[in-house]
């Protein structure tokens, strides 16, 4: 490996395989590294569907508006247009259309989530739209000959003074790193919310990608911005939350207290508010003076719509006793996606050379302060295959490799019980600065002996400190409302510090003890340093 045309994908979700698929196709040998099983990712276990703007009367332009709306000003509008104008195109390219529910008449049948104004969500018989995607993804990239399977974990990437040049991996099985040379290499590893007690991630979404892309020298940001689904059920057991898609209240499911009534009534878009609106609406309901437990009920839905649109997850709610299409189930909000990461422009760079990343483990500004449903499996697809067009070849690495790295102990299919539950009360859903102080001295004084990467989590909790106000999913019971000044972002870079940039000029900008007097000038396509 490391000849001029290598590409090393760390990930294999839906991201990491468009990388793959469409590298491949430009004649690119990849390979993919990947844990085991390959169908423990946040890909696979996506429910609702795939956001694209192909009904009539919709447009990508009204998908962008709405994607930025639920960003809460923090999006960068060419990115979002890029995502928005691409998504058909994309399903094409990766040959995906007929994966979809269509309706009698051959066209594509279009559902209904969350601050969307027009039906426009793609899925797959029984709501398990990501399990099929991936099983679709799969079969081409086996049937790929450019393409190699690695089963393993990235633990350092290899960095010289011409940039990345592959990574330090422990092969499954295997006790001792080895070098992989590549031209270029491409993080496809995921957020970290399956750190956190309660999350619909897999346990190995825990910001390894990130922490490796820090060490590296590669700036993050948003880290602040973690999504809480507000629909799961937590199973009595303690197993995995069950998430209850979005597209259940896109088909009329409603929102209930312990009374029968709804809780979202008052709400001018009701169930269908914002994903961050109706989480802190449902933990507020759930922890406020008059606490209660919040039931989702379909009882407005025909039984048989249920069982057509969503009967894999109906099957699964039939092992813990209900019967999704007559009784109400309790649900909880839980942590589901991470809106920040590693910091790259519209194709996937990085401002390390030749290192890219793509999916939940990358910042592009399409997300902004809060993701709109169904935008994350869109977001994999089209970045990734942005990406793919934009690599080129590259003189392979001809430096030392350095001293190997000692191999920290694996956390494949385990949390830490103690910190993700510290995590959970200290910066989950709703956020104060005693708390959030509470978590970081915790964090910086070792109290918790997990091998975990830190960084993601102790940035996470300098930013939620910094930013004193509520924006998106980021909330704060001590700064409730959204204050104009921190209408920006707060990065991260290892010799640099963190530091808060606005979008616009501001007459009092906010100042957070820079590192040094170097800045980071993001100019939404590229970046320079001055």
């Amino acid at each position: 490996m490391g000849a001029r045309n290598t590409v090393l994908v760390i990930g294999a979700g839906v991201a990491g395989l468009s990388v793959a698929l469409a590298a491949a196709k430009r004649g690119f040998t990849v390979f993919v590294l990947h844990r085991s099983p390959r169908s423990r990712c946040n890909s696979a276990w996506a429910q609702g569907g795939v956001a694209a703007a192909v009904g009539k009367g919709d447009s990508p332009r009204q998908h962008a508006q709405d994607t930025c709306a639920a960003g809460r000003g923090l999006n960068d509008p060419r990115a979002v247009l890029q995502l928005t104008q691409q998504a058909e195109e994309a399903l094409e390219q990766a040959n995906l259309l007929d994966v979809f529910v269509h309706a009698q008449d051959g066209s594509l049948q279009l559902g209904q989530e969350a601050a969307h104004r027009h039906p426009r969500i793609l899925h797959a018989p029984g709501g398990l739209t990501g399990q099929a995607l991936m099983a679709r993804l799969w079969e081409q990239v086996d049937a790929q000959p450019r393409i190699r399977w690695i089963a393993g974990r990235a633990v350092r990437l290899l960095i010289d003074d011409r940039g990345c040049q592959g990574a330090w991996v422990v092969p499954e099985g295997e006790t001792m790193a080895q070098p992989i040379l590549a031209a270029q290499t491409v993080l496809a590893t995921g957020g970290f919310a399956g750190l956190y007690a309660h999350s619909t991630n897999p346990a190995e979404t825990n910001g390894e990608g990130l922490a490796l892309a820090y060490e590296a020298g590669a700036t993050l940001a948003d880290l602040e911005f973690v999504q809480f689904h507000p629909t799961a059920y937590l199973p009595p057991d303690g197993s995995q939350p069950l998430l209850l898609s979005e597209a259940l209240r896109g088909a009329g499911a409603i929102l209930i207290d312990a009374q029968g009534q709804r809780i979202l009534a008052g709400h001018p878009q009701g169930e269908l508010a914002g994903r961050d609106v109706v989480a802190q609406a449902v933990w507020q309901a759930e922890h406020g003076p008059q606490a209660t437990q919040v039931f989702l009920s379909l009882e407005r839905v025909p039984k048989a719509r249920v069982f057509e649109a969503f009967g894999g997850l109906a099957e699964q709610l039939t092992r813990y006793g209900y019967d999704l299409a007559e009784d109400p189930v309790p649900i909880a909000p839980v942590a589901h996606f991470t809106m920040g990461g590693v910091c790259t422009d519209r194709w996937g760079r990085t401002n390390v050379p030749a290192l890219w990343a793509v999916g939940e483990v990358a910042c592009t500004g399409v997300h902004g302060a809060n993701r709109l449903a169904s935008n994350s499996l869109l977001e994999g697809l089209v970045f990734g295959q942005t990406l793919a067009a934009a690599l080129t070849e590259r003189e392979p690495a001809t430096a030392a490799m350095g001293e190997r790295p000692q191999v920290p102990p694996s956390i494949d299919r385990i949390r830490v019980p103690q910190l993700a539950v510290a995590l959970e009360e200290k910066a989950g859903i709703v956020r104060d600065e005693d708390h959030l102080a509470q978590w970081e001295e915790d964090l910086s004084s070792g109290t918790f002996d997990a091998n975990l990467p830190a960084a993601p989590l102790l940035l996470l909790a300098a930013a939620a400190r910094w930013r004193t106000e509520s924006r998106g999913a980021h909330l704060r019971r001590d700064f409730p409302d959204a204050n104009p000044a921190w209408r920006g972002h707060i990065y991260h870079q290892r010799d640099l510090g963190s530091w808060f940039a606005p979008l616009y000029p501001q007459t009092r900008p906010v100042t957070l003890g820079r590192a040094d007097t170097r800045q980071l000038h993001h100019e939404r396509g590229s970046y320079a340093w001055a």
